[in-house]
Parts: structure tokens; C-alpha cells; sequence
């Protein structure tokens, strides 16, 4: 493997799976039908390339690893972001195994003048603006995600962590969450910090309470909004 220590890197935050307790990438955990390798702590890991799995429209065939599969443009580089909040992924409630991963990544992939572009690749590496998921996606739009070739995990992030970087981001708001993006453990340590859910199924769809069968977004989205 690569040896990056001696360059300047910055924290990062991804998402990954947990899947026999070792940490996987949370939409690709399989390539061609076998289990990757997992990913290895305290060591430099290189993102795979698969040019030969695009079609002629620029996707390739995702595997989750949990028997679902999502078709992409294909931007083979590790994705992570300087936020905890990963509401992008919308069974969230549905994906115990989901968790939060503390990588390093280098400095010198985000600021290139002539950054390295995979082949057939949409993007070359470096800063992006992406498309957030339900929650943030009200409050800014869109979201910074780091495209890199390179990244080095550091430690899987406590749940009770997590909450409290959400928190955060939210203050003292009477903001109502939907179920759908957060793991049945990340909820309940965000409701020990005092944040509300109304349960809805994942496409965002109140199933109790008054407002049951509207979405989410109608109802309590605007308050998320003024944030």
C-alpha cells in the first residue's frame, strides 16, 4: 500500500457499513458479486478503478453488499465530507450497520491546478458541491464532498459523537427530524441530546400522528429552512 505519511492531510468523515464487525464502503461493499476486502485502520488504501463497468452513458451498477444495487455515474474515488450528518442515504432506519468512519485525506488531491481524473470518470478529484441529502439538502442545497484518490481510516465514530457534531448544527432549533435518515442508534442518542423524529417510512412519509400520509418535508421542512 501507499505511504502518505508525510504529506499534509486534513480530517474527513465517510460512510461505511459494518458487516461481520469490519467496516465496508456503504454503497459498494461488493465488486462483481465477492465482498471487497474491508477496510484496514491506520493505513493508506487507494480507490479501485473499473473503467470496464461503465456503460455508454457513464454508469456503473453500485452493490450495496446488502442485496440492493443503484446505478451511478461513475466517479471512482473514496467520497467523504468535513460533515457527520450523512442524511443522503434514505433507509438509513432500515441499515443498523450503518456508522460514521474518521479518515485523513491528503491536502495535495483538493487543491491540484491540474487534478487527476479517472478514466471515464465525470469528475476529476478535489472539492465538489453535491447533491445533500433530505435534511441538509434543505438547509444549504448542497453539500462539499471530497473526491480522492487516497484516505487513511482512523477509527469508526461513537454514535453518542456523532449526535453531538448534529446537534450542533441545529442549536436550540425545534426542529423535527424524519426517522428514515438515521439509524435506529444514531436516533436515540440524538434524542438523549433533546432532537425530536416523527416516524415516516423512507421516502419520508409521516406514518402516525396528525399529519400521517403527508411528507415530511411539507410539514416540518420549512423549519429546517430558516436555520
Amino acid at each position: 500500500m501507499i505511504n502518505l505519511d508525510n504529506v499534509e492531510t486534513m480530517k474527513a468523515y465517510r460512510a461505511v457499513q459494518i458487516i461481520d464487525g469490519k467496516p465496508y464502503p456503504a454503497v459498494s461493499a461488493k465488486v462483481n458479486g465477492k465482498l471487497r476486502d474491508p477496510i484496514q485502520f491506520n493505513v493508506w488504501e487507494q480507490s479501485e478503478e473499473n473503467p470496464s463497468m461503465v456503460d455508454e452513458k457513464g454508469y456503473f451498477v453500485l452493490d450495496k453488499g446488502n442485496g440492493k444495487k443503484i446505478k451511478a455515474k461513475y466517479n471512482p474515488y473514496i467520497h467523504s465530507s468535513n460533515f457527520m450528518l450523512n442524511d443522503q442515504f434514505s433507509s438509513a432506519q432500515d441499515r443498523d450497520n450503518l456508522a460514521i468512519m474518521e479518515v485523513e485525506i491528503p491536502m495535495s488531491e483538493l487543491e491540484s491546478k491540474n487534478p487527476y481524473k479517472a478514466e471515464k470518470a465525470k469528475d476529476s478529484v478535489g472539492i465538489k458541491k453535491w447533491k445533500a441529502g433530505l435534511v441538509r439538502g434543505l438547509m444549504t442545497g448542497t453539500r462539499l464532498v471530497y473526491l480522492t484518490r487516497w484516505d487513511k481510516p482512523i477509527r469508526i465514530v461513537p454514535d453518542n459523537e456523532v449526535a453531538v457534531s448534529i446537534k450542533a448544527l441545529f442549536g436550540d432549533s425545534d426542529v423535527v427530524l424524519p426517522s428514515n435518515v438515521v439509524t435506529k442508534a444514531l436516533r436515540a442518542e440524538l434524542e438523549k441530546l433533546g432532537m425530536k423524529f416523527v416516524n415516516t417510512d423512507n421516502k419520508a412519509k409521516m406514518t402516525e400522528g396528525e399529519f400521517k400520509g403527508k411528507y415530511w418535508s411539507k410539514v416540518y421542512g420549512s423549519r429546517v429552512k430558516k436555520l
